[in-house]
């Protein structure tokens, strides 16, 4: 990229992450001409520094219609965000302030199994609350709690629960 301000964005990167830098943002700029927008990153610039805030709502748009487009359907929502972030390094760093938006993540499958807490970190949680400074009721109401899976109100109907722990 023969740009100047890609130049000095990217050398403004570690070494390591240059290439993945360079990577990500060129990808960027070959979805926008196949989408028939500007490919000269100064242009973008120069229209953002001279427009007003409808003008860094059109590029965020485009930033998100890309990042979101199925182009890049089969990178994990990780993936996604760090192109994400990468193109609005580089306005940032051209003094470019987009507005703060957040991407449309995929959303859980239909057959996806929600994650659970493990038993041992819930036994481990258990065990720091029994070890505690609490009274013998709330560590009894506890061990019953953890023994038979009961809610406060199961083990203790007659309380009024107003009690901290």
């Amino acid at each position: 990229m023969n740009y100047s301000s890609v130049k000095s964005w990217i050398m403004d990167h570690k070494e390591s992450a240059r290439k993945n830098a360079l990577y990500r943002f060129a990808t960027f700029v070959r979805w926008r001409g196949k989408m028939g927008y500007s490919t000269n990153p100064e242009d973008w610039i120069q229209e953002c520094s001279s427009g007003n805030n409808m003008t860094l709502v059109k590029h965020l748009r485009i930033l998100k219609e890309w990042v979101e487009s199925e182009d890049i359907a089969g990178c994990k929502d990780v993936t996604r965000l760090k192109y994400y972030h990468n193109a609005r390094s580089f306005y940032a760093f051209n003094l470019i302030t987009l507005p703060q938006s957040k991407l449309n993540t995929r959303g859980k499958k239909e057959n996806e199994i929600p994650p659970t807490v493990a038993a041992t970190a819930f036994l481990l949680m258990i065990s720091k609350a029994l070890s505690s400074k609490i009274s013998l009721l709330w560590k009894t109401v506890i061990m019953i709690q953890t023994q038979g899976g009961m809610t406060i109100q199961d083990a203790c109907p007659n309380e009024s629960h107003k009690t901290k722990v």
